[in-house]
C-alpha cells in the first residue's frame, strides 16, 4: 500500500495527461499500480 502522498503525487500526473509508463518511471512504482489507482480515482469522481 501507498502512502497518500504518493497516491497524490499519481493522481496529479495522470490529471496532467503523462502515460503510465512515464509516471511509473518517475516515481518508480509499477505500471499496474498506476492503472489500479487511475481507475480507483476515476471511479471515485463519478459518484
Amino acid at each position: 500500500m501507498f502512502k497518500k502522498t504518493r497516491v497524490r503525487q499519481i493522481i496529479e500526473l495522470l490529471q496532467k495527461n503523462l502515460s503510465d509508463r512515464e509516471i511509473s518511471g518517475v516515481l518508480g512504482v509499477s505500471r499496474n499500480s498506476v492503472a489500479r489507482i487511475g481507475q480507483s480515482s476515476d471511479e471515485h469522481r463519478k459518484e
